[in-house]
């Protein structure tokens, strides 16, 4: 039994030492890349690419100062197809009665899309047999 285990313990002990030198191998293979061996660039693992660190801009968020603003034009108020004015009745903070006239009010324009209403046309496609004429 002893002299089994000796034969066992020698054959996993040469295991051993075949996983060793293949793991050494493979440790120097893992190395290599680009610069020192002729392998192509595209082959290199680990790095990768980094992402570009984004500088601080002087520029604040949005619009900056003497920006001229992009704003939907209003139509032609010959082009619209009713208008409706409103008025306030009294004012928001102390509640006092308005009166007066404002000559440019704050203007919004919906427009709107109207439904789609379908139109159906029928085509009749006829078949028809010639005519036999019968002398007789």
């Amino acid at each position: 039994m002893v002299a089994n285990l000796s034969g066992r313990m020698e054959s996993i002990e040469g295991q051993y030492e075949e996983i060793k030198a293949e793991n050494q191998l493979l440790k120097e293979q893992v190395k290599q890349n680009s610069k020192n061996s002729s392998k192509p660039l595209s082959q290199d693992l680990g790095k990768g690419f980094k992402a570009k660190e984004k500088k601080e801009g002087k520029k604040k968020r949005g619009a900056q100062p003497g920006h001229e603003g992009h704003e939907r034009r209003l139509y032609p108020i010959a082009q619209c197809q009713s208008v409706k004015e409103y008025y306030p009745d009294r004012c928001i903070q102390c509640g006092a009665a308005l009166r007066g006239d404002d000559r440019e009010p704050y203007r919004v324009q919906i427009v709107e899309i109207p439904q789609v209403v379908p139109q159906v046309s029928e085509h009749r496609f006829h078949c028809l047999e010639f005519e036999v004429m019968n002398k007789g």
